[in-house]
């Protein structure tokens, strides 16, 4: 059968301009399949630049027996939908097949919204597939004994039982970069002077088990590649590809600590020159503090932590095993002890929130200062426990506006404009104070240069993201906007010559994006 894996044309974070995101999930898949002897194809929409209009034509040239689509992250999966959809138009005997960690947790859910997706491979892509196919060769015979697929049988959707993960990740295949025209690829969210980028992964699943959290649920155990195997695709990155900036996106990193020292003196050793960025926990950071010279030796250029909420009944909700807050200044001075850049992300409209608890969140975020904090909405991702908690306040089942930039719930003590216009301002205000600008233009390296030039507002404000708020019904501000917005910086503690101080900041970055 001829396979062709379809990343949708998506904005991821608004790094798709000029150059997009590989899709390394799909890499994987097509990697094993065509190793076993299928045939198969990625065509990325976005590295390709093919239009939605123009799909027909190119699925139609390219006559695919099966289409198959990713599910990265919930706002994607209209996208992916779609694609199904205008694969199904060309031509209805084309077998759709969807897979992923959204997928994964919702995916009775998703075959209802769309009547023509075939199948949901849930968990590990690779087995499930080949299998999948092969049972497809024979003409669709036992695909109920098939673990980890839900499909469509005589009218009704099955499940299938769940499919063991796979443990042994070095028994993969080598990524098979070629599968792309790498030179159209490379996110521009870190600064150009790392070296070309590329994203991608070196083990699966989480021990943390957060209950709001899709992708530690999704990706089942936590499973890592071995120092050398991983090391020899960081080789092949760099020496083949010349990527000098290695996004790891792992959930985590750093949980084995033999396997990670091994890593990065491995890195060290065979001077690969690279400049990474991983996500690791507060708690995890301290635990391996002994470690953090040798990361910065490897080229570790910051790190992610998720410190969410100061307020102990968030966390009670979320479950959090990571201890994010409690232990995020240590984290963040240890950090800065081995001049490795901590960055932070913050969770705001939690479904109890008040502005006095949004207030504790902004004052915990200046408190740390994080050369990059993210407010991020409380999103309830469908299929999580945390989701189930919450169902009555949610507002919208579309997709597409599960992201982290707008709320999906009403609010029992905040208004919809309330909740919107306290999220934009402590944006805005930790963002926009001149202070902040000139110590990250000044002091802050090539990143705090970099990001203030490009990130910080061009991407994250204006009308595009009132643009994905009216997905959800917003109607704006309207006549009370002056107002509201006094409102909300009183709640937020912005008084005196604070406001003042962040319309010039504001001004100040306004003049970089025309410069920068």
């Amino acid at each position: 059968m001829n396979i062709l894996l379809i990343d949708p044309k998506i904005n991821a974070w608004g790094y798709s301009a000029p150059k997009s995101i590989d899709p390394f999930g799909l890499i994987c898949v097509a990697t094993y399949l065509n190793h076993t002897g299928q045939k198969t194809e990625i065509l990325d929409m976005n590295a390709s630049q093919v239009s939605w209009e123009n799909l027909p034509l190119v699925i139609k040239e390219k006559n695919p027996d099966i289409v198959g689509v990713p599910s990265s992250m919930n706002c994607y999966v209209p996208e992916s939908l779609r694609v199904v959809k205008i694969a199904k138009s060309v031509n209805p005997a084309i077998i759709t097949l969807g897979g992923g960690i959204n997928f994964t947790l919702n995916s009775i859910n998703i075959m209802k919204q769309a009547p023509g997706l075939d199948f949901i491979v849930r968990g590990d892509g690779e087995y499930t597939t080949l299998e999948l196919i092969k049972a497809l060769e024979n003409g669709g015979k036992e695909l109920d004994k098939i673990l980890g697929i839900t499909y469509r049988s005589e009218g009704e959707i099955s499940v299938n039982p769940e499919r063991s993960p796979i443990m042994d990740l070095d028994s993969l295949p080598l990524p098979d970069w070629d599968l792309l025209d790498m030179d159209k690829y490379g996110v521009n969210a870190f600064p150009p002077q790392w070296g070309k980028q590329i994203m991608l992964t070196i083990s699966r699943g989480c021990p943390n088990h957060c209950r709001y959290c899709a992708p530690t649920l999704a990706a089942q155990r936590y499973r890592e590649l071995s120092a050398e195997r991983a090391l020899e695709i960081l080789t092949i990155l760099r020496r083949k590809y010349d990527r000098r900036m290695i996004w790891l996106n792992d959930l985590t990193f750093g949980v084995n600590e033999e396997r990670t020292v091994k890593l990065l003196e491995g890195i060290i050793r065979d001077k690969l020159d690279i400049n990474v960025v991983v996500d690791m926990t507060a708690e995890l950071v301290i635990k391996r503090q002994n470690l953090l010279p040798l990361m910065k030796r490897a080229g570790f250029q910051y790190i992610d932590i998720g410190v969410e909420s100061p307020i102990e009944e968030d966390h009670r909700k979320y479950q959090d095993k990571a201890k994010g807050w409690h232990k995020a200044e240590e984290a963040f001075r240890l950090l800065r002890k081995n001049k490795i850049l901590p960055a932070g992300y913050f969770m705001i409209g939690e479904v109890e929130h008040t502005a006095k608890e949004i207030r504790r969140i902004r004052e915990l975020a200046e408190k740390l200062d994080p050369a990059i904090a993210y407010f991020c909405f409380v999103n309830p991702q469908p299929g999580t426990p945390y989701h189930e908690d919450v169902k009555d306040y949610i507002i919208t089942e579309d997709l597409s506006c599960y992201n982290e930039s707008g709320p999906v719930m009403k609010y029992p003590h905040l208004s919809d404009n309330q909740i919107r216009m306290l999220y934009r301002e402590v944006w805005t205000s930790y963002y926009a104070r001149p202070t902040r600008i000139l110590r990250r233009l000044l002091f802050g390296g090539t990143q705090g240069r970099s990001f203030y030039s490009t990130v910080a507002f061009q991407k994250k404000w204006g009308w595009e993201l009132e643009e994905v708020w009216r997905r959800t019904g917003w109607q704006g501000w309207g006549e009370k906007y002056g107002e509201l917005k006094k409102w909300a910086r009183k709640e937020l503690g912005l008084t005196g010559f604070i406001p003042w101080l962040e319309e010039l900041g504001k001004s100040i970055l306004k003049r970089l994006g025309k410069t920068g």
